[in-house]
């Protein structure tokens, strides 16, 4: 496991990488990916109320 933080655009990102996954906090950018995969059907019906509006 590697814990380092990362310069984007000027910011540094704390970022945890891991054999198969890289945790990092959300930006800005993230927005649209983020609305999409929350009103997928198979997450809001577990999720209700749990939307991320645009």
């Amino acid at each position: 496991m590697n814990t380092n933080a990362r310069s984007d655009s000027k910011e540094k990102i704390f970022t945890i990488e891991c054999k198969d996954v890289i945790l990092r906090e959300f930006l800005v950018t993230d927005l649209y990916d983020f609305h999409s995969l929350t009103w997928q059907p198979e997450i809001h019906g577990f999720f209700p109320g749990f939307n991320v509006s645009k």
